[in-house]
């Protein structure tokens, strides 16, 4: 769903060295499956209510509207500096 929370998602993944895959939860889980093994994911960010459309995905999901509440306080040690690329 477009939201200011996938915004967000979207730049941290982007900041972080990530690659943003969008994946349609209205799409036959077999292509869902099909793109997550082909773009070799390891982590997604997803929302709650999608949680089931998945299916036997073996790595991370982390979802955005239960993610704002548990990082916060963790997120207040961190450095908003952003992140040093070298080549």
């Amino acid at each position: 769903e477009r939201s200011l929370e996938m915004a967000i998602g979207i730049l941290g993944i982007l900041k972080a060295g990530g690659a943003y895959v969008p994946l349609d939860p209205s799409y036959p889980q077999d292509r869902l499956a099909y793109m997550v093994e082909d773009a070799s994911l390891e982590v997604i960010l997803s929302h709650s209510q999608v949680d089931g459309v998945l299916g036997n995905f073996r790595g991370r999901v982390l979802t955005l509207d239960g993610l704002a509440s548990q990082t916060r306080h963790l997120c207040a040690d961190y450095s908003c500096e952003n992140l040093c690329v070298t080549d």
